[in-house]
This record gives structure tokens, sequence and C-alpha cells, in this order.
């Protein structure tokens, strides 16, 4: 058995300054650890506390305490496992080096794997021989022919090789011992246990290796007859089939290029759909009043990208002919507001919020400063923008801190809902298993009563209902044999009993007239079928159809409870996203509302009108563009 994992890695802080062969062979280490006593090590169940865990882990890799400081330990309870991160390439080795752990007087043997480094790639090849080995696979991949391959390793006992890059992206083809190979996007499975049917660990490092669960349709301590009606049903993606079944469309994981390219595109759609469009005039202006981005390369001139001045011809002024007769002043138009900024983006972490952030700003900055230039009566004054840019900066960077606690609270909150939803699913499931059972029982005990009059009959020669009465036959000759397996009563013999009923009736009629008869003589009548060879209590057909109609019933039901199953899942998740999206638009208007208020706006245009009549005045052709 599987104890917790260790994993080791180095900081990035200290290894940008080394070299690409150290990087390759050390930047990071996993391990996991087996245990050798049949109890198993958890972290969510254990009273073992971390300082007693950090201080073992330091104890078997010979390392001093204070050399110890500048490391770190995270234990990540989900995986079972502790991920150690270290600065020191020497403390890395010794940590690789651990072969088993000592626990409160337990020993737990540790095996070490190596795990991908920080921005790099994977890729995978197939066609790989199985007798050929691991140090000749490395010797024909990372070579000079393939210059951004750092190491490569077999995938199980298969002919796939998993190769990984330096940087985000992977090639299409690479070099296999003179051959070219045809090179694809690794993707990796998403774990799930089939042990306790949890999703994000294996089984090998369970921490609840006792618990009893059907892993296809998630059941807690199913009986010996579950296998009858047990129901797969997959968690990846809600599909009736065992979870991570081949036929599954979610069992792999999404690769984090593919991730980064959706975040983009959509950012970008969602920009350029809720940006306004500027005014034509408006264009030369503005892109003399791009502020640069950042990150952004190149000089100032180009940074500033001035173009020449527009050459588009000014609409025409309507004067009217008695204004100039009576000599009134020509009215003049009122300025053109300044376009509002409405800022709607859909971000989903840090660098995203950051970038779409400072392009709204930028957007605006210059839209403001080239509607303030077009009206009359203002004088700029003011000197440089470049330390205004710089306080703006720096106030939208603390925006982006407070955006990103929100960002972490709305995860908290996502995550609350989801439990409620499992809940939910866990109530819908015994709802469906007890619908299930009143099946099951109805058919049951329609058979055992079925089989309880054939008995009674065969013990005792005279036929009882389903209720246990006897019929006692008076006026049918003794031909005619009971029976309880005859078949539902036909009209015909439902006419045939109307009528011996209205002839008993005028029997008793005319007995009663002609002769005392004692009270406590009683007639019942039997119903026949046509030949008249079998018989049947009155009452049995109807009790069949209630029989049939209840379990019409329950199927219905159940029907039903699908539906609202289905329901609640998409109403729920139609909620969630509709908050998440209102939230987050929310807190990205508030934030531009206080950067684009019209108390820090209003000094920098200012400073940047003048700027920008200070170069007019500079250029050889001043006097034409004035």
């Amino acid at each position: 058995m599987r104890s917790p994992s260790l994993a080791v890695k180095k900081s990035r802080s200290r290894s940008r300054g080394r070299s690409r062969s150290k990087r390759r062979a050390h930047s990071k280490a996993h391990f996991h650890s087996k245990g050798r006593s049949h109890s198993r090590l958890c972290f969510q169940k254990s009273a073992t506390k971390m300082t007693t865990l950090r201080t073992a882990i330091i104890t078997a890799a010979n390392i001093k305490i204070e050399e110890a400081e500048d490391d770190s330990f995270a234990p990540n309870a989900a995986q079972n496992i502790i991920v150690l991160s270290t600065p020191s390439e020497a403390r890395s080795f010794r940590y690789g080096s651990i072969r088993n752990i000592t626990v409160e007087e337990r020993t737990y043997e540790t095996f070490a794997y190596k795990s991908t480094p920080d921005n790099t790639s994977r890729g995978v090849i197939s066609g790989v021989g199985r007798e050929e080995p691991e140090e000749q696979i490395t010797r024909f991949l990372v070579n000079k022919h393939n210059p951004t391959v750092m190491a490569a390793h077999r995938l199980g006992n298969s002919e796939s090789v998993v190769i990984l890059f330096e940087g985000n992206k992977v090639p299409r083809y690479v070099k296999y011992g003179g051959f070219v190979s045809k090179c694809t996007l690794y993707r990796q499975h998403r774990e799930v246990c089939t042990t306790c049917g949890k999703i994000g660990h294996r089984k090998d490092v369970c921490p609840t290796p006792n618990a009893r669960v059907c892993f296809a349709c998630g059941r807690n301590n199913p009986g010996e007859d579950h296998a009858e009606y047990c129901k797969p049903r997959c968690k990846f993606c809600l599909g009736s089939h065992v979870t991570g079944a081949g036929k599954c469309k979610n069992k792999f994981k999404t690769p984090l290029q593919i991730k980064q390219r959706q975040r983009i595109k959509q950012i970008t759609e969602t920009i350029t759909e809720m940006t306004p469009a500027k005014a034509p005039g408006e264009a030369a202006l503005s892109r003399r009043f791009d502020f640069p981005e950042p990150g952004a390369s190149g000089t100032r001139h180009e940074q500033n990208g001035v173009a020449s001045r527009d050459r588009s011809r000014a609409e025409p002024e309507d004067v009217k002919w008695a204004d100039v007769t009576s000599g009134r002043p020509k009215e003049t138009r009122p300025p053109r507001p300044a376009p509002q900024v409405q800022a709607h983006l859909s971000v989903t972490n840090k660098s995203d919020i950051n970038g779409a952030a400072m392009t709204q700003t930028s957007g605006a900055l210059s839209r403001a400063a080239a509607a303030t230039l077009k009206e009359p009566g203002k004088t700029p004054s003011g000197g440089g923008c470049s330390e205004q840019c710089k306080k703006e900066t720096r106030e939208l960077k603390a925006t982006v801190k407070k955006m990103e606690k929100a960002m972490e609270e709305l995860q908290t909150a996502m995550a609350a809902t989801q439990l409620t939803i499992k809940q939910q699913r866990g109530v819908i499931d015994e709802q469906r298993d007890a619908i299930r059972r009143l099946q099951e029982g109805g058919s049951r005990n329609e058979a055992n009563n079925k089989m309880a009059t054939d008995a009674d009959e065969d013990d005792n020669g005279t036929p009882t209902n389903i209720t246990g009465n006897r019929f006692v036959n008076t006026t049918t000759p003794k031909t005619y044999q009971f029976t309880a397996k005859a078949k539902t009563p036909t009209r015909a013999s439902m006419i045939a009993v109307a009528r011996g009923l209205e002839a008993q009736h005028e029997e008793e009629l005319e007995s009663e007239s002609n002769e005392e008869e004692d009270d406590s003589a009683s007639v019942i009548s039997v119903a026949t079928t046509n030949n008249g060879d079998r018989t049947k209590p009155l009452g049995y057909g109807s009790f069949s159809k209630k029989i049939g109609r209840n379990a019409r019933a329950i199927k219905k039901w159940g029907k039903s409870f699908e539906g609202i199953e289905q329901r609640i899942l998409t109403k729920c998740t139609q909620v969630i996203q509709q908050q998440l999206a209102q939230m987050i638009q929310l807190q990205i208007e508030q934030a531009l509302e206080r950067a684009l208020s019209p108390e820090k706006l209003q000094p920098l245009i200012g400073e940047a009108a003048h700027q920008y009549c200070q170069t007019q005045k500079a250029l050889p052709h001043n006097g034409q563009q004035q």
C-alpha cells in the first residue's frame, strides 16, 4: 500500500540565472511513498501535526533544521501528498534520495518521480518499440536536431513516448533516430479513485482505503443484489456509463495551451463587441495620445504613433439668409460630449484582468483627450504626463489586487454551491432507488398472492379470491370446477353472471312468498366462462387492473423524478453562471469608474493637450497644421 506522497521542487527566483542543462535535470521532483504497514497515513483524518512530518522528512534527508529554513512544505489533502520546494540543488538531491520516513515509530517507504518544470509543454509520439531502452530513447530525442526537447520517457509499457519541450509550443514533427515522427499534444487523463469513487486522486493514494462504494453508480455500502438494479453514471459527463470509460468525452484534461488560447479569444471578442466606435474625425487625434501598454517596446515616437493631420473635409455649417440680413450672431453648436466608457469584460485570471483593464483605460484616455481639444475656450496647461501615467498604473494595479480577492471569494462560493449540488444528487439517487424497490415489491406481492391462492385450492379443493374469502356454489352444476388460474372474465361471462343474479333474485322472492326459509341462508353467484369448463372468482380481474395501474403510476413517478433532477441541475448551473457574471461585471465597472473619475482625468488631459501643442510648435510645418 502507498502512504502519502512527497514532492520536491526548486524555487523559481533562485534558478533564473543558471544554465539550461542544470534546469533540465533538477527543476522539480515529486515523490510517491509506499506504506509497509496495513494502515495508511491520511492527512485529513490523521492527528499527526505538520511539524512532525516536516521533522521526519528533514531527518530522513540528513539535513540540519537550520539549513532547511528556506524550504517550504505544502500538504495536498486531496491527493494525500506533500509538496516540497527548495532553492538549493544540494538539498533537492538529498530530498530526492529519501527512500523511507519514520512517523510516530512507523516507517513508510517512498518512491521518487520527476514532474515537469515551469514554462514547458508536453507532446507524445507513437510507434516506438517496447524493446528499446530508456537510454536509447533519450539519445534519439535529446540532441541538436530537436533543440527544444528537454527530456523523454516511455508511457507505461506502451509504444508511446512522452516528450518534454521548452516553452509553450509543441512542434508538429520531431526527429527520432533519423526518422521524422508526428508529434501531438499530450492529453492527461483525469484522476478518479476506484475505491471511494471521488475525483482528484488515484486508488494507490486513497485516504479512505476501507470505503465500500459502487464505482459504477456511486451508491454507499451496496448489497448483494445491487447488480440487478445498478445503473452506471459518469461523474465527468453525467452519461450512462462508468466514470472515465473509453467512450467518455470528458475523461481527458484540457491542456494549458488550449485554455490560454480560449481565454485570450474570449476576452478579445468581448472587448471588441462592447467598446464603442470612434467618431470619424476623432481617430487621427486619438492615435496621437495612445498611451503604451505595459511591456511595449520601441522609441517614444513609435509608441505615441504620431501621424499626419486629418485631411477629411469638415462638415459645412448651416447659415440662414435671415441671420445675415438681421445681423444676428451665428449660432454655434454645442461641443460634442466625451464618449462614455462602457466596461463589460469577461475575465478569469489575474493576467486577463490586468491586460483588459489597461486596454480599456488607455482607449478611454485617448478619446477623452481628443474630445477636450475640440472644445472651444479650453487652454491647456501643464507639463509632461509620465508621472501621471505611472500613478494611474499603480492605482490600476491596486484595483486589480482587490479584484483578485473578489475572485477568490467567488471561487469559494462556487465550491460551496457544487457541494450542495452533489448533496441534491445523492437525495435524488436515494429517491430513485426507493421507487425501484417499490416497483419490485409490487410485482413480487402479486406473484405471492397468486401462489397463496393456488396453494389454498390444492389443500381444500375450494377456490378462494385474493382476500381469502371462499365461494360456495348453490346454483350451478357440480361439473364446473373452480380454479384460481382462470383467465380474466370476458364480456359474455359477465352478462351470464348478471342474468344468474336476476334469476336468483326471482327465485328468492318466490321462495319467500310460498315457504318460510331460514334467514341465514345466502346464495353467492360465481362468474363462469362461455364454455363452462373453467370459472374464476368475481373481483380478481379488477384487482389485477389495480396492480397494473399502480405499476404504471410508479413508472410515471420515476420519469417525473428524472425530469426534476435534470431541471434542478440545469437551473443551479444557470444561476451560478449568472451570479458570477454579474459580480465580475459589477466589480470591473466600479474599478474603472473610480479610475476614470473627472477629478483624476482632468489634470491628465490638460497635461496631454499641452504636450501636444508643444509638439506642434516644434514641427517645421507648424503654420499649415494650425
